[in-house]
């Protein structure tokens, strides 16, 4: 019993570093897409943006944005535009 435990547990590690590598792949491809791209949680928490995004929103890097939201980066007027856009669009999924 115990082989078969070592082999699946072997299997899964092989399959985790593959996932790991290919989420690492896209994210890299993301990064340099031209325009700004940023996906955010159904409660408007940003998780993540391409290096474009990031340079006009002022961060240091794409991975600074995670946690943040909306307001943190825009002026004080435009937020409710962009919820209530985004609102309308979260239904339509």
């Amino acid at each position: 019993m115990q082989i078969n435990n070592d082999i699946e547990t072997h299997r899964l590690k092989e399959k985790i570093r593959a996932l790991e590598k290919e989420n690492k792949q896209l994210n890299e491809i993301i990064a340099v897409l031209p325009g700004h791209i940023y996906w955010k949680d159904r409660q408007g928490v940003l998780l993540g943006c391409n290096d474009e995004q990031a340079k006009d929103s002022g961060l240091k890097s794409r991975y600074h944005i995670r946690g943040l939201k909306e307001i943190d980066l825009i002026s004080e007027l435009a937020p409710e535009t962009f919820r209530l856009r985004e609102a309308a669009n979260i239904e339509n999924i």
